[in-house]
């Protein structure tokens, strides 16, 4: 990223075991015009060590075969999927469906 690249501030809520690494509720500050897709490496890259040692990179790596994922209250196959861009304020829930075992 770039030092004078706009950002935009995220909120992100989170079910499932992905909770257990990022947190249930947290507020994240992304380049504009982040799209979903780019949101899950950028969660991948700063949860990198917990993600490892909890052994989900699968549910980020798939993002959105592991995960129901809803931008503002809609789910983002009734959005853009994967390429949905994100805008300033943005609430993201993401209720992960991978189990633990």
């Amino acid at each position: 990223m770039k030092e004078d690249e706009k950002k935009i501030k995220l909120r992100i809520r989170v079910m499932g075991l992905m909770a257990k690494v990022l947190g249930d509720n947290l507020e994240i500050r992304v380049p504009e015009r982040t799209d979903i897709s780019e949101l899950s490496k950028i969660l991948l890259n700063t949860f990198r060590e917990r993600i490892e040692r909890e052994n989900i990179e699968v549910a980020f790596r798939e993002f959105h075969a592991h995960n129901l994922i809803l931008v503002n209250g809609k789910e983002i196959s009734a959005l853009n999927g994967l390429k949905t861009i994100l805008k300033n304020g943005d609430e993201i829930l993401i209720v992960n469906l991978t189990r633990g075992g």
